[in-house]
């Protein structure tokens, strides 16, 4: 089987099919969006397919995008770097 995706579109609808398993939703989507996962199937399709679009809606026109599809918000001490 032959997938050609070639705008963020094609992957979207991809991902929304219903025969497609979460891991090879995930890897197809990592591919094409050149990030790093975290971790594979700790989400639902549902949860993926949202971040996935979340993604996309933030960082599709910029140029320098994350490296990885999840964004979390994260407070730190800049000193805690520095006691490891």
């Amino acid at each position: 089987m032959t997938l050609h995706i070639n705008t963020y579109e094609d992957l979207i609808q991809f991902l929304e099919r219903d025969n497609i398993d979460i891991e090879i939703m995930q890897r197809v989507a990592h591919k094409f969006l050149r990030t790093v996962p975290l971790s594979f199937s700790d989400l639902t399709k549902e949860q993926f397919r949202k971040q996935v679009k979340g993604y996309i809606e933030r960082f599709a026109d910029c140029e320098d995008k994350p490296l990885f599809l999840e964004q979390r918000q994260k407070e730190f001490n800049i000193r805690d770097i520095y006691r490891s």
